[in-house]
Formats: C-alpha cells, structure tokens, sequence
C-alpha cells in the first residue's frame, strides 16, 4: 500500500481490526472498510436502541456484515481528516518519513480523504494558511490500485464531481464543528481566568 503510519493514503488509513464475538459471529477475515465512525452505530444496532437524533451520525452499523457478510450501504463516504503540519509528513519528527525505506518522501499529502466504495478522493489545499479549504484533488481507486499510481480524474469525471462536492461539503461541516468546539473551550478558559 502507498503510504505510511500518519499519512492519509492506503498504508496509513488501511489498519487491521479484530472483533471477537463467539457464537455470534463467524471466524473470518473481511475487507469491508470501515473507521472508528461506524463504532456507535454498530452498537446502537446490536442492542436496538435508536441512534441520537440531535446530532450528525456519520458512521453506519456493520452489523448486517458481521453477523450475514451483508454488503454495507453508505449514504456518506468514509471521512478522514488532518491537521498535522505539511512539513512533519516530509521530513518526520525525530526521524526522516521514508515510503520504500530509501527515499525521502518528496509529494505534498493530502489534509482530507473520502472513500466511496473502491475509490479514494484526496484532498489538498494550495494555500498555505492553517488548515484551508481543499482546491486540489486526486481520484484513485484503491482496490485495482493499492500503490494509488492511476489518477482517475479525467477517467471517471461524474464520479470525481460527486466526490469532490461531497468532499468539500464534509469538510465544511466537520471544520464548522471544529471551529464551534474551539470557540467554546476558549470561551470557558476566559471565564475561569
């Protein structure tokens, strides 16, 4: 896979997860992807109790897979996002990040990556500022590409539309809650000084 721990392509996204149910779910292994999002669903799903309704839920229950190998349906892609300095991903901290253990990386890494089924949409941001919106993207599809080599762009051009306004649409989302948290942390540190 492309990539390493930290980087948001394959090989520091993709990460093994065991789940042990006996008598309930069958050994095997699986490649269903999905994140740490899909956590609170599953549960609410396996005790059957309805998931809160005064908030965004954006992880959905694997349940009907662990327990049937049910194919899972996603009405939002799988997000993940970081805000790790640019500079860090290149040169590391306390050691240099390599991808074949030679080279040192030397390719700008995307802030923000969404999956919808077998594809990934990269997003990065030209602009220099903390953590701006994402202007540039790459589409790949990293089931017939582990090594995300094919950029499909110009391939697939209704499918990188769709992603890339569901990508800026999540991050905008995300970043306004992000926002609103840090507002209201600095908010109470104020009240207490």
């Amino acid at each position: 896979l492309f990539g390493q721990k930290k980087h948001l392509f394959e090989g520091g996204i993709r990460v093994p997860a065991i789940i042990r149910w006996p008598n309930v779910i069958e050994p095997g292994v699986s490649d269903l992807p999905n994140s740490n999002l899909d956590v609170l669903p599953t549960i609410a799903d396996i005790v059957g109790i309805d998931l809160p309704q005064d908030r965004a839920i954006d992880g959905t229950s694997i349940l009907p897979h662990l327990l049937n190998r049910e194919e899972i349906q996603r009405d939002k892609p799988l997000y993940w996002q970081t805000e790790l300095d640019p500079i860090w991903m290149i040169e590391g901290v306390g050691y240099e990040r390599r991808f074949d253990g030679e080279k040192p990386v030397d390719i700008p890494t995307p802030r923000v990556v969404i999956r919808r089924d077998d594809y990934v949409l990269r997003g990065f941001s030209s602009n220099s500022e903390d953590f701006a919106e994402p202007d540039i993207f790459q589409l790949y599809n990293v089931v017939k590409d582990k090594m995300e080599m094919v950029e499909l762009s110009k391939f697939e051009p209704e499918l990188f539309e769709k992603m890339r306004s569901e990508l800026i649409e999540m991050w905008r989302d995300v970043n306004k809650d992000k926002d609103q948290t840090r507002s209201e942390i600095d908010n109470k540190t104020d009240q207490r000084n």
